[in-house]
């Protein structure tokens, strides 16, 4: 099963705002997949040490931040407007 990662941490504005933006039935419904037939995966760290472990499991480098998206295909996205983008074109974004 291929699948988008998003990352992100509770107390993050930007991480809000894609929070808000994403399409819920990507996250609720099973049944729905991106363009690339991939799902979405929603992984939300209540710590920012949680966040710094999670980012260090996916290879993020040092200066990356939430939210973070780990794509499918392995590509790695910490700009908001690249995420924003990303999913956009996959579809996951509401209207």
């Amino acid at each position: 099963m291929k699948s988008d990662i998003i990352i992100t941490t509770w107390n993050c504005s930007e991480c809000a705002k894609l929070k808000s933006l994403i399409n819920s039935d990507a996250i609720y419904d099973d049944e729905f997949i991106g363009k690339n037939g991939q799902y979405l995966t929603l992984i939300n760290a209540f710590s920012n040490i949680g966040t710094r472990i999670i980012l260090e499991k996916f290879d993020f480098p040092d200066n990356a931040v939430t939210p973070v998206l780990f794509t499918y295909d392995s590509s790695l996205f910490w700009e908001i407007e690249d995420i924003i983008n990303y999913l956009k074109e996959q579809g996951f974004l509401n209207a």
